[in-house]
Parts: C-alpha cells; structure tokens; sequence
C-alpha cells in the first residue's frame, strides 16, 4: 500500500493548482461533467479561503505535524469538497503539511480503498507518515451522520 500511496502523492496536485483548474472547468466553452456546480463550489472555496483566517485556530496552529502528509481525493463539483477541502489546505498549510489533491474520477483504482458505505464519497483526507505509511483517513457522510 505504501508503493500506491506514495505514487499517487507524488501525482498530485496542490490546492492553488486545484482552484485553477477549478477555475478553468467554470469557464469552459467545452462540456465538462457537472459543469454547473463549477461555478458555485469555486465560490464557496474562495468564500472559505477568506474566512479562515478570521477563525480562532490558534490550536491548529499551534499543532506542528510537518512529519505527516495528506492526501486528498476530491472533485471541483462537490459540494462537501467545496466546504472541507480548503479548510484541509489551510491546516496543511498552517501545520507545513505537505498536502497533494487527487481527482477522484481519475483514480478510481486509490478510491476503492477509500469508500464510504460502499460509495465513493468524496472528500477522502488520507493523512501519512513521511515515508507515505498509511495513518488513517476521513471521508464525509459516515453512516452514523447520515442516520
């Protein structure tokens, strides 16, 4: 698993690449799949960026966990990514975490590990050790939540 994992890190992209493309799905004269939540979900994360630090994550801050990276599995169209993943960005960030994102429909290979009830509820933060060991993962909509 380490040998997938660390693969797939390394194909990552970072969150700035992540709001481009983004971006760029919003403003696309070519079809793009669920182009319709582009536009809204961009918002919504730049309406986070600019929040967060109005926050009072002075613990967060305060956590140094630079030995660890993440791995985040997402897609620009989702609406729980548009709400957890900058927040995950900024704890990276603010933490020196070096965090890689991963489009979920492009690796569906890494996402069966990942599934939520079956589903491939996104977004999966998979956090690692340094030497990219699996340390344990968060998906949205665990079914206690949804019950």
């Amino acid at each position: 698993m380490i040998d997938i994992l660390k693969k797939q890190f390394n194909e990552g992209i970072s969150y700035e690449s992540y709001l481009q493309q983004s971006q760029t799905k919003a403003e696309s004269t070519e079809p793009v799949l669920f182009q319709e939540y582009y536009p809204l979900n961009l918002k919504r994360m730049k309406r986070i960026d600019k929040q967060i630090p109005k926050l009072n994550l002075d613990a967060v801050a305060k956590v140094k966990l630079n030995d660890y990276k993440m791995l985040v599995i997402s897609e620009g169209w989702c609406g729980d990514a548009a709400q957890i993943v900058p927040i995950a960005a900024y704890f990276a960030k603010v933490n020196d975490i070096d965090l890689k994102i991963l489009y979920r429909d492009k690796n569906k290979e890494l996402m069966e590990h990942f599934l939520t009830n079956g589903g491939m509820a996104i977004p999966v933060i998979i956090t690692l050790k340094k030497n990219y060991e699996y340390i344990n993962h968060f998906a949205p909509r665990p079914k206690p939540a949804q019950e």
